[in-house]
């Protein structure tokens, strides 16, 4: 077969794109996968590796009662009205089998006890049941040799090389400093990673078992090829910086190059909140999004990026390095709480979703995004108790702001002075008996789950005392909820939404149209793995039939 020629062209080699992959060799399609980094892994490689998939065997097994009728009306109950009920439906009723699929080709996917949906308490939420993750992947068993070196692997979690299940059973990230520590160094010197890492390696591994899947790395998209009807029938790309080259593709192509987060340009241009900071793969520019929309394909915006709390914190042993992490479970634990520049609460600290959308709230009044900087204050014995990325528990770097009263600390971090008395004052009082009366922190069982289950009567709440701390939250993102519109057979769609012939897409660089509103970590994955599966099989199906 020829370099420049193949049944199905993948465009992209995180999770969504393998997974298009997968599906197209087990139909015994002859697969190209181009992506622009020399790494497999994409985005997913950058999560936390959660899958959320209702009605999954693994909980059905495990005795866990759920059904998709019952998800169905838990999603449209939050939704905003904003999910498309063909895409929706196409995602409940595939993700089961989807998960099969990919466990009969070697990528198991195992669901996570006492992992809460996010919105629990919700009709048609579950306590668990619904989130699988991948036990942890090594790499020096699973994948040949000359392929070791081009797995990705995120660099924010390398230092924690284990499952969920595992997290779970250690207590959660609020007993993180409980953690088997010593498993997960020597796991660590050995090259074993968890999280969404260990996904795409078994699937990485997976493709390469077909022997009908080639990787093309270091492959830039210029722009999708069209025949005179307006179909896509291939790719111009460059090789290495090279000059365009030409990919014919008889069955069609799938964009699965995830979002715009390093775009700052698309990012102005799209989403209704400040840049975020990126805390996903530097390879991902929004570039696959804007060849689909340049090939006809239309934009649907849905909140813009998938936005959490974000810290960016020097490093004191190397000079110069800042590095950070998304602070998604950090705000969660007992003896924190998030402030403005007021010195004010603003939002449920304890749930990142309602942080997030209290630190975008733009103030019409004085056009001011009001919450923006804030700052997560916290007490000794969190500091003593916790991990803060690559900070330890009980460390306390110079950079670090601390002081032993809060006008103190409100005058070192440049926010009201009397603001953050007040607030602690008020906080204190709800807290001595595990009380949020202003925001209700801790009521969410996704919450509860993240926090101190040794701090009674609520896991998130306790006075703080003694020397205060402070670290700025940023607004950082971790992928894109907006992106190409598309029907329920993955195919992208054009603004009156008709399907453009042999263009699909999944991931990230498909809109959130399944979602919405609403969002629960662990469906933009879902994203990847099933629509990546649906596009594939439906472009060989209706491939064949037009190359016959």
């Amino acid at each position: 077969m020829p370099a420049n020629s193949c049944e199905l062209l993948v465009i992209g080699g995180g999770g969504a794109g393998m997974a298009a992959a997968l599906a197209g060799a087990d139909a015994g399609a002859d697969v190209l996968v181009v992506e622009k980094s020399q790494k497999l892994g994409g985005t997913y490689a950058f999560s936390s590796g959660l899958v959320w998939v209702p009605a999954n065997r693994s909980a059905r097994e495990a005795g866990i009662e759920d059904s998709i009728d019952l998800a169905r009306h838990h999603i449209n109950n939050l939704n905003g009205g904003k999910s498309v009920p063909e895409v929706l439906e196409a995602y409940l009723q595939r993700g089961p089998e989807t998960l099969d699929f990919l466990a009969e080709h070697g990528v198991p996917l195992d669901w996570i006890p006492r992992y809460p949906d996010y919105y629990a308490e919700q009709p048609g939420g579950l306590m668990e049941g619904r989130y699988l993750s991948s036990p942890v992947f090594d790499g020096a068993r699973e994948l040949p040799a000359e392929w070791r070196e081009r797995a990705e692997f995120s660099p924010y979690y390398t230092d924690v090389p284990a499952s969920w299940p595992e997290i779970q059973a250690w207590g959660g990230y609020g007993l993180i400093s409980e953690w088997d520590w010593k498993l997960l160094e020597e796991r660590k010197q050995r090259g074993v990673v968890g999280w969404g890492g260990a996904t795409t390696g078994y699937m990485m591994a997976a493709c390469l078992r077909t022997g009908r899947i080639r990787f093309q790395l270091g492959t830039k998209l210029l722009e999708l090829d069209k025949d005179a009807s307006g179909r896509v029938v291939g790719a111009t790309v460059s090789i290495d910086g090279g000059g365009p080259e030409h990919i014919a593709a008889r069955a069609g192509v799938v964009l699965a190059a995830g979002g715009y987060d390093h775009n700052p340009e698309m990012q102005r241009q799209f989403d209704p909140h400040p840049n975020a900071t990126p805390f996903s793969n530097p390879s991902v520019d929004g570039s696959g999004i804007a060849a689909g929309m340049n090939a006809g394909g239309s934009f649907a915006n849905i909140m813009g990026q998938l936005m959490s709390p974000v810290y960016v914190l020097p490093r004191e042993d190397q000079a110069g390095n800042i590095v950070g992490n998304v602070a998604g479970r950090e705000p969660s634990f007992p003896g924190s709480f998030v402030v403005n520049r007021a010195g004010r609460r603003f939002a449920d600290d304890s749930f990142y979703r309602v942080l997030v959308s209290g630190m975008v709230r733009f103030d019409t009044k004085s056009c001011q995004f009001e919450n923006l900087p804030c700052w997560m204050v916290f007490d000794e014995e969190w500091k003593a108790t916790y991990r803060l990325g690559h900070v330890k528990p009980g460390e306390a770097p110079s950079w670090m702001p601390r002081a032993g009263n809060a006008a103190q600390l409100a005058s070192k971090i440049g926010v009201d002075a009397a603001g953050l008395e007040e607030t602690l004052r008020t906080f204190n009082a709800g807290a001595a008996d595990g009380r949020d009366d202003e925001f209700g922190r801790g009521s969410m069982a996704w919450a509860r789950n993240n926090g101190d289950r040794r701090i009674k009567p609520n896991p998130c709440v306790r006075p703080l005392s003694g020397t205060l701390y402070a670290v700025e939250l940023k607004l950082g993102t971790m992928g894109t909820l907006s992106g190409l519109a598309v029907d329920e057979h993955a195919r992208v769609l054009r603004a009156d939404g008709s399907p453009i012939e042999g263009l699909y897409t999944c991931g990230q660089s498909m809109s959130a149209i399944v979602e919405g509103y609403w969002y629960n970590s662990g469906t933009s994955n879902g994203r990847a793995l099933i629509f990546g599966g649906i596009g594939a099989r439906h472009a060989l199906g209706a491939g064949r039939e037009v190359t016959a």
